[in-house]
């Protein structure tokens, strides 16, 4: 199978987009937190192997040339409230579940930051990414079906910490910058390999639409922990 097909399909926002990202979210909810198994578990019996076929697809050598190793991305979004947010505390670390799409060009992620309705709470994310060793992120620009996006896609199992959270406009923006953790961090936080480290979640059910921010994982520093509540954008 030729990857770069897949990832153009991936790009079109489709119905396949939307469950992909959901069964990945959930999937990692029912590994990680409840230990379950294809053998033992419904929802690991009918979406992992897909899934997990298109995280081996992702990882095609085809693929490396895609490969971000280093630079700022950027991601905006507009919530009803500040809730699905509210974990992400300087120094929290966040792993990625799902694929997040972000870009190289500022200004298109402040676009999808905008929000004309008073009641609604901007959020624009900067990821620092520095791994010149693993596979986090693919610079999709030249086979997305949005090139003008300029669009950068992070991959599930990437880690993540906060840096720092910023209250702007009479509440009504937040900006929170994320740093890359290193690549070791990144692969003992990657449930495929090992799950010992289990995460406090809820139900992780998504609705149509909907596409999740990732999860806060214990360390050091930061013994409070929780799953990030659902967020829903438009495309970066």
């Amino acid at each position: 199978m030729d990857p770069i097909c897949v990832i153009t399909a991936y790009t079109k926002h489709t119905e396949f987009t939307r469950r992909l990202n959901r069964h990945s979210a959930v999937n990692a909810y029912h590994f990680i937190q409840l230990y379950c198994t294809i053998l033992n578990c419904p929802t690991l019996h009918l979406t992992k192997n897909y899934v997990d076929a298109f995280t081996y697809i992702l990882s095609h050598p085809k693929l490396e040339k895609y490969r971000f190793k280093k630079g700022t991305l950027y991601r905006g979004c507009v919530l009803d409230d500040e809730r699905p947010i509210e974990k992400l505390v300087e120094n929290a670390t966040i792993l990625t579940t799902t694929y997040l799409s972000t870009t190289k060009n500022r200004a298109v992620a402040e676009m999808f930051a905008k929000s004309d309705n008073n009641t609604k709470i901007s959020v624009f994310c900067t990821y620092n990414i520095n791994n010149t060793k693993g596979r986090s992120a693919l610079n999709i620009q030249e086979i997305s079906s949005f090139k003008e996006e300029e669009e950068v896609l992070l991959l599930r199992y990437a880690a993540f910490r906060v840096v720092s959270k910023e209250i702007k406009e009479n509440d009504r923006r937040i900006e929170i910058c994320f740093e890359e953790c290193s690549n070791e961090a990144s692969e003992s936080n990657n449930p495929e390999l090992d799950n010992s480290n289990a995460i406090q979640m809820q139900d992780m059910e998504a609705t149509s639409g909907t596409i999740r921010f990732g999860i806060v994982i214990p360390d050091e520093r930061n013994t409070e922990y929780s799953r990030h509540d659902e967020i829903h954008m438009n495309t970066i």
